[in-house]
């Protein structure tokens, strides 16, 4: 990558541009084409064509062989603002999933759920503050377009780690109960690995995680659907409300973990 920076730094010069004088080019900061040139962020797809043209250079010359297998594991997932955008409206959707599951604590609900004092009640609230804030820095993160496969692999252990470190301490230790915080503990570790291996991996594992953490949150989802009109009253459809409104966030991200495995497969094919 200290190649590629050295080759912006040298025809940047060379065409007698400044830092400043670039980025006003390429409609980007001062500081971004900083990071370029110091080797710690590569621009996206779309960015580092425009720069090729504002260089008189190509692609070619810009990035060496080295460059072009790092740039899958140090470049933004997602590059095309469709894609950006969709990315930017999942998360902040699952940071108001989570939110809204912590403002349902936090009004007393819970006690519908027979959580009050109880250590699951702990429990779900510590996770539900934990994915908040982790939805809401992978936000920020797309925003600022730096999501890249490190975010996302942290996005992924963190979800699946709680929810397994959250059945360890609320479920009976039942074999079934077990089997399925195995599961998720073993799910978050295969997500981890796809994301941050350099060499391309088909992403059929991926596509199972989610369409399987899909299912299971449908389950969980019409359970506390159910529950929620057996209560009936103002607290029953504050809890629908509240499922609604969390399972539609986790559907949300799971697509999201789809679909970035699928582009970042596809970066590794061209790069490998």
């Amino acid at each position: 990558m200290a190649e590629f920076g050295e080759n912006v730094r040298r025809l940047r010069v060379t065409k007698g541009l400044t830092q400043q004088g670039l980025a006003d080019q390429l409609y980007v900061t001062r500081q971004a084409v900083s990071r370029w040139e110091g080797g710690s962020r590569y621009p996206d797809l779309m960015t580092a064509k425009k720069l090729a043209e504002a260089l008189d250079s190509t692609m070619d010359a810009l990035l060496s062989p080295e460059d072009v297998s790092q740039y899958a594991r140090k470049a933004p997932v997602l590059e095309s603002p469709a894609a950006k955008g969709a990315q930017t409206a999942a998360l902040a959707f699952g940071f108001s999933g989570y939110l809204v599951r912590l403002l349902w604590f936090a009004m007393g609900l819970r006690d519908v759920a027979g959580w009050s004092g109880s250590p699951v009640g702990v429990v779900q609230v510590l996770r539900a503050a934990l994915m908040a804030a982790l939805f809401g820095y992978g936000t920020l993160m797309s925003i600022r377009d730096r999501l890249t496969p490190k975010v996302a692999a942290a996005i992924a252990a963190a979800w699946f780690g709680s929810a397994a470190l959250a059945d360890a301490l609320s479920m009976t230790p039942r074999v079934g109960n077990m089997a399925i915080m195995l599961c998720k503990a073993l799910a978050g570790g295969c997500l981890v690995w796809f994301f941050l291996r350099d060499r391309p991996a088909r992403p059929w594992p991926v596509y199972a995680i989610c369409a399987g953490g899909g299912v299971l949150s449908l389950v969980s989802a019409a359970y506390r659907i159910h529950m929620g009109f057996g209560i009936g009253g103002e607290m029953g459809g504050l809890l629908t409300v509240n499922t609604l409104v969390t399972t539609s966030a986790q559907l949300a991200t799971l697509c999201l973990l789809g679909v970035m495995a699928r582009t970042l497969y596809r970066k590794r094919r061209r790069a490998a």
